[in-house]
């Protein structure tokens, strides 16, 4: 078959970067009383684990343009890293909300979540376009 295309395979490893830096970017957000305060993946203990996740994504994004099992693999890594993603933004939500209860706290979900949310979409249709080009031809 005709080796992949490197296209889809970069727009993997730019997403995987995305979800890479979202980690280190705030996931939540906001004041209490006068101060203000941002909680980031890496805070959490969560950024280096979102580092290897988002490496070994782009890595398998690079190696399955000429290795087909690796194509599969990318949309597998890219799968579960948004499952993780997701557990991690409802768990962002759910400490927003509770800090939210007290009247000097004014907290928000973190625009690093927001990026890795797109980051993840973007890569879950990325990996699977890759799976798909070794329909053509």
């Amino acid at each position: 078959t005709a080796p992949g295309n490197y296209g889809h395979a970069m727009i993997v490893v730019l997403a995987a970067l995305a979800i890479v830096a979202g980690a280190y970017l705030p996931w939540v957000s906001g004041t209490i009383g006068l101060a203000k305060f941002a909680r980031s993946g890496f805070d959490d203990g969560l950024g280096p684990g979102y580092s290897i996740g988002g490496a070994a994504l782009a890595l398998s994004a690079l190696l399955s343009v000429r290795m087909r099992p690796f194509r599969w693999l990318t949309v597998i890594l890219s799968f579960v890293i948004a499952g993780f993603v997701v557990r991690d933004v409802l768990h962002s939500y759910d400490v927003m909300q509770d800090m939210n209860r007290y009247r000097t706290v004014d907290a928000n979900v973190g625009w690093g979540l927001w990026i890795m949310i797109m980051g993840s979409a973007i890569a879950m249709i990325g990996a699977v376009r890759l799976s798909e080009d070794e329909k053509i031809g």
